[in-house]
């Protein structure tokens, strides 16, 4: 029997965010390494429609994502953040200037003044932020549950891909509960994890 991190989420999350943060200067050069594992993967090559997160609060950077995909021709959207109804809605951006805001929570966000939303249903990947992360897929996100709906309700046939440093995955399973959605793939920067093939 495999054991379980017998901290709580809240206290999980705790010592994430101070692994993560404690990672300093480096982090910008151990993100693109986690960018650059994930676009020379196949989930990436064989994505037309994509959506990104955008960094908050010391995540994997996603620019280096956001360009290559671009240059491929093709489409990228990143989440806007409805607190009302508590749900994600991809809007579709080109990477131009004044194309992003500041949204809910003080996270950037494709301004809907500006840019288009795009249908969930049409994602084929979808790049997923969290505090930590473990083997078979398992994610700790900030408690909001926002990512755990839009991946089981509307981009269900999408993808999964998690950005995350090294230092973020737990060597033994995250607690999880019923509503909580797997991953399949972790990208840091030293290595892939295969979700699915480790279930």
């Amino acid at each position: 029997m495999t054991p379980k991190d017998t901290l709580s989420k809240g206290d999980l999350r705790r010592k994430y965010l101070t692994l993560r943060g404690a990672l300093g200067a480096q982090a910008e050069s151990l993100g693109l390494a986690a960018q650059t594992r994930l676009t020379e993967h196949p989930v990436f090559a064989g994505a037309s429609c994509l959506m990104v997160y955008l960094p908050f609060r010391g995540e994997v950077p996603t620019d280096e994502i956001v360009r290559t995909a671009l240059t491929a021709g093709k489409t990228v959207t990143a989440p806007v953040t409805s607190k009302p109804e508590r749900r994600l809605v991809p809007y579709r951006f080109g990477g131009r200037a004044g194309e992003l805001r500041e949204g809910a929570y003080g996270i950037l966000e494709p301004d809907p003044a500006r840019c288009e939303p795009f249908p969930a249903k049409e994602l084929d990947l979808v790049v997923v932020p969290g505090v930590a992360f473990d083997a078979v897929g398992g994610r700790l996100g900030y408690g909001g549950g926002y990512y755990d709906r839009f991946l089981a309700l509307e981009a269900f046939r999408a993808a999964r891909a998690a950005l995350a440093f090294d230092v973020q995955v737990s060597k033994v399973p995250l607690p999880r509960g019923l509503r909580d959605q797997l991953m399949d793939y972790v990208f840091t920067e030293d290595r892939l994890i295969d979700c699915l093939g480790g279930r």
